[in-house]
């Protein structure tokens, strides 16, 4: 797999909500699979991250609800018990093999929710950047140590392009990030850290729910009107023929 631009930007389209298609059995029996003898690994916020059979075994089981027709590389567990920051969700470089295919579209399952009824949201920018898995640290007042996504500090330079495989000019990756939107929803996410995102959708975290959303697609998560203290999901990585 590579990253071949012109594919990618071809298959671009607005993150959509797929909501009530699991059922709570199925939910279940998801959920339980990431306890059977796996990879796990955490990072120093507490966050878990499960991989191993344990993702294409939960894939197998609700395949014929996954709306998208492509083929799974990767996916895993995670267990959280802080909103993530921003990043994007694509193959780390080093599984880079050039076999035909490029990466797609992400799909995120909401599994549970840990301390109220409420999974906040999934926050979708304008912003898609064709690159690895990486996450955008501008000042660099978060600690990424034990990250395994590559971390941009400097955004002057990235080449971002709408949901219109459209290039957005570089002038704007300084403009300052909308305070309000910020007070209401990143309050856990230094402002200097946003600038020149604009969001595109936000989403619900809600158990029943699919998301599906473009691979080189710039998100985050926020907390809700209530502040859960923990969230398990799982994430299923899918490619396509160049």
């Amino acid at each position: 797999m590579i990253l071949h631009k012109e594919t990618i930007l071809n298959n671009l389209s607005k993150a959509q909500a797929f909501e009530n298609i699991l059922t709570s059995d199925e939910i279940e029996d998801i959920w339980k699979l990431a306890f059977s003898n796996n990879s796990v690994r955490k990072n120093a916020l507490g966050n878990i991250f499960i991989s191993g059979n344990c993702v294409k075994a939960a894939y197998e089981l609700i395949k014929h609800k996954i709306p998208i027709n492509a083929t799974l590389y990767s996916g895993n567990f995670f267990i959280c018990t802080t909103p993530y920051g921003i990043h994007l969700d694509s193959f780390n470089q080093k599984e880079e093999k050039d076999d035909g295919t490029t990466i797609y579209k992400n799909v995120l399952i909401p599994l549970w929710i840990g301390g109220c009824n409420d999974g906040g949201k999934v926050i979708f920018f304008d912003q898609r950047l064709v690159d690895y898995g990486c996450a955008f640290n501008k000042g660099g007042l978060t600690s990424y140590k034990e990250s395994q996504y590559h971390v941009h500090d400097d955004y002057s330079d990235l080449q971002f392009y709408d949901g219109n495989k459209q290039k957005i000019d570089k002038k704007l990756n300084n403009v300052p990030f909308n305070s309000i939107y910020h007070q209401v929803h990143f309050s856990h996410i230094e402002e200097k850290r946003l600038e020149g995102f604009t969001v595109e959708s936000s989403l619900n975290w809600k158990p029943s729910d699919i998301l599906v959303f473009d691979a080189i697609q710039v998100h985050a998560s926020a907390y809700g009107e209530k502040k859960w203290k923990n969230k398990m999901g799982l994430l299923l990585r899918f490619k396509v023929n160049i």
